[in-house]
């Protein structure tokens, strides 16, 4: 269908003279006259169909190997649509409507391209290709494993497995390693017992897609009748200063309930019907003194060896006289745990005793702590602190409850990112991070409170930034996520696993938190924040000793001697080596200056652990545009910005403040040519001390005589031949036309341009606003530049 040129006359000078009436956009009109020319009619023939154009184009997926992945479009245009969906460029067969979801998903499929030809009877558009990552399966691993049960028959015995990994997970449990018919879930629920059942033991088997593991074996101990008390551990002896407490304690085994009776030189001590006794001040006349318990159930009652009592009457004596424990916060084979075993066989070879290590983990260390606060004053139960412990207040303890013994090592710890994070080193995370929406970015720790969670909330603190903390019940469960690409970043300790990870380009190392290196090889490469971008963050895993509160100060000294020759042992500086740590050295290996350390870190975590929202400076994330206009037409800039509201903003023409334009967006008063090359911009403030200035805009008023307009169109170069156009659509088009010229994908390059122009550039040109056009529009637009208007 071609137009009459008294048509195009005819729509000319109507949309110039609602151009005039600030009723249309100059380079608008210009966009639809162009779409009159190339293919409009006179009006007698009835609507046009309208080809049709992507609204939303799809997205790319990921997904583990054996799931199915989906891609939609969503498109407009004069209906009805159909549509054919492509794989690598190939039609696939039977995809043809607006949503395609692919077979269970193969290793093979990684890097898949999809894209969707739209179409109806003006045309047809193939929308951007979307890519399918496919993503290996995690194989399943446990974190908890099924425990040993003990019942009296006829009950049932329950035994239960935790697992992670790939869904679904599948569960298959065994006695005796025979399968069970129909034991499929994460627990099973034996029968009712017999004493035929007694020493039967249980496993799971746990799979999916990508592998299996099978449980260790709990064992099912089935009883008939009530079994009376025997005692597993008895009290021992103590050696305590005069005024000090001591404390016995017990362990026994047979059917609850279990009753204690504590004596003292063969006579029952009223009230001592506990597994622990405590004799709260000790007396010099206490010396000697004999302390039994007796164990009693429905069947029967079992004595105690007697435990003596011995009085030291001054200093520290000839402490220790018997063996030490040392609270772990951390599970059995954890770093910290590892450190601690280390610790304790050193410790112990200089103190001439025996260190035994005791594993408590809940409430993330707050149990810990709370235990050595309730243990005895005497330097036999000691605690391995850690950067957790800069939460003491507020869980059950505080810092006067614990006394400082000396700093033992610190570990370096390393912002992580997942392998296709869009920023390749700390300078472009910083501009990627500043690029993304408050709350946008995922920031997994490894528990809360933990330093995990303290460094990653001070990194985004520094980056002025609000991220989403995903908090995880260890370091395992949030590595494995980071890996599967759940969450964007991790602080997490600079072991050889993470270095190996980072090398192997599995994960991405930002930098690490300490202002020292690491010394293992593979984060040779990974320099410090310190040293790129963020000057003083310094944020370490260290470890200390502590002991209870009111511990005489010559066993503290005792204790702190000893612990220096243990730090100095050639043995414990093996063992530490490998995971990256180094030993504490100068002030801080003192009881004093470990003291003042953990009183700095607790004010310096202190607003983080509180809950109290750093206030985040204003960030720009949507410039002003360029806007052209014609004279008589107002002209509307806008900018979108992030942080800590309220947000406030003030516009500028020129650099000088604009009365009353107070709000995101500012409209201008009706222009004149006297407005041409104005430039406006925007300072964006908040409650933070920094306020955020927005790029300045340009303000083009421009002049195209009505009488031009035809010729304009017409022409088959009117980019080099018409000024009043040229100057009007910007010198970034006039020389794209001449620089693609003769290439066989022209067009197709020059609709994408066209479309991405407001937001785009050509090289270093931006293109001008008001370049923001539909498919069509574009396309039109890209023929005339090749070939002219018909």
């Amino acid at each position: 269908m071609t137009a009459t040129l008294d048509g195009v006359v005819h729509g000319a000078h109507a949309l110039l003279r609602a151009a005039t009436a600030g009723a249309l956009n100059l380079a608008a009109a210009c966009l639809l006259l162009l779409m009159a020319a190339c293919g409009g009619s006179s009006g007698d023939d009835g609507p046009a169909a309208t080809a049709p154009a992507i609204t939303t184009q799809p997205a790319a997926a990921s997904v583990e190997v054996g799931q199915t992945a989906s891609f939609s479009v969503v498109a407009s245009g004069t209906a009805p649509l159909t549509y054919q969906w492509q794989r690598n460029g190939t039609a696939i067969t039977g995809a043809t409507s607006a949503t395609y979801t692919t077979p269970a998903v193969t290793r093979a499929d990684d890097g898949a391209a999809y894209s969707v030809v739209v179409s109806n009877s003006a045309g047809s558009v193939t929308s951007a290709t979307a890519l399918l990552t496919a993503v290996a399966a995690q194989a399943p691993t446990l974190s908890a494993q099924p425990a040993d049960a003990s019942v009296v028959a006829p009950a049932t015995a329950t035994f239960t497995v935790q697992a992670q990994g790939s869904a679904p997970l599948a569960y298959q449990w065994q006695r005796n390693g025979a399968a069970i018919a129909g034991a499929t879930s994460a627990s099973y629920i034996t029968p009712a017992t017999a004493l035929a059942d007694s020493g039967a033991r249980f496993s799971v088997l746990v799979s999916n897609a990508a592998g299996s593991i099978t449980s260790d074996e709990a064992e099912l101990t089935v009883t008939e009748s009530v079994v009376a008390p025997s005692i597993t551990t008895g009290p021992v002896g103590l050696t305590v200063l005069a005024g000090q407490p001591a404390q016995f304690s017990v362990s026994a085994s047979g059917t609850a309930p279990l009753a204690y009776q504590w004596r003292r030189n063969g006579s029952d001590i009223p009230g001592a019907t506990a597994a622990q006794y405590t004799l709260a001040t000790t007396v010099a006349g206490d010396d000697g003194a004999a302390f039994s318990v007796v164990v009693s159930n429905a069947a029967g009652s079992v004595t105690s060896n007697a435990a003596v009592l011995r009085i030291d009457a001054g200093g520290a004596g000839a402490f220790p006289t018997r063996s030490l424990t040392l609270i772990v916060p951390v599970a059995a084979g954890a770093a910290a745990d590892t450190t601690a075993r280390a610790l304790a066989s050193s410790l112990g070879a200089a103190l001439g005793q025996t260190v035994s290590v005791r594993n408590v983990t809940s409430n993330s260390g707050a149990t810990a702590m709370q235990n050595l606060a309730a243990a005895a004053a005497d330097g036999y139960t000691l605690l391995l602190g850690r950067t957790v412990m800069s939460s003491f207040e507020g869980r059950g303890t505080s810092l006067d409850d614990f006394e400082a013994l000396g700093l033992i090592i610190e570990t370096p710890l390393l912002i992580a990112g997942r392998r296709d994070l869009p920023a390749a080193d700390h300078a472009t995370l910083t501009s990627w991070i500043a690029g993304q929406p408050a709350g946008s970015v995922k920031l997994s720790t490894q528990g809360s409170p933990s330093a995990s969670e303290l460094c990653g909330r001070l990194f985004f603190q520094q980056h002025r930034a609000t991220p989403t903390i995903v908090p995880y019940a260890g370091s395992a469960p949030a590595l494995v996520d980071l890996l599967a690409g759940v969450n964007d970043l991790l602080c997490t300790e600079a072991t050889p696993t993470i270095g190996d990870r980072i090398a192997a380009g599995t994960l991405r190392g930002y930098g690490l938190t300490s202002r020292w290196s690491s010394p293992l090889a593979t984060l040779a490469g990974v320099p410090t924040l310190d040293a790129s971008g963020l000057p003083g963050f310094d944020v370490t895993e260290w470890l200390g000793l502590h002991a209870p509160s009111g511990t005489p100060a010559a066993v503290l000294d005792r204790l702190n001697s000893a612990l220096r020759e243990a730090l100095a042992d050639p043995e414990f500086v093996r063992r530490i080596g490998p995971d990256g740590a180094r030993v504490v050295e100068g002030a801080r290996l003192g009881r004093a200056g470990h003291a003042s350390f953990v009183a700095a870190e607790i004010a310096r975590w202190g607003t983080l652990l509180a809950g109290e929202p750093a206030v985040v400076a204003p960030s720009i994330t949507n410039q002003p545009l360029d806007v052209t206009v014609s004279p008589g037409a107002a002209a509307t800039f806008s900018v979108i910005a992030t942080g800590t509201a309220p947000l406030t903003y003030q516009w500028r023409r020129n650099g000088s403040d604009i009365a009353g334009a107070t709000a995101a967006s500012y409209t201008t008063p009706v222009t004149t040519l006297a407005d041409d090359g104005a430039t406006f911009s925007v300072i964006v403030r908040n409650a933070h001390a920094d306020a955020a200035t927005s790029a300045a805009a340009t303000l083009r008023v421009v002049n195209v005589p009505g009488t031009t307009l035809d010729a304009l169109f017409r022409s088959r170069n009117c980019m080099a031949c018409h000024a009043p156009l040229v100057k009007l659509l910007g010198p970034s088009w006039q020389q794209v036309a001449g620089r693609y010229a003769g290439r066989s994908d022209q067009e197709a390059y020059l609709v994408d341009r066209i479309r991405l122009g407001g937001v785009g550039a050509w090289g270093q040109v931006p293109m001008p606003s008001t370049a923001q056009v539909t498919v069509d529009e574009a396309t039109q637009m890209a023929r005339w530049f090749i070939g002219g208007a018909p």
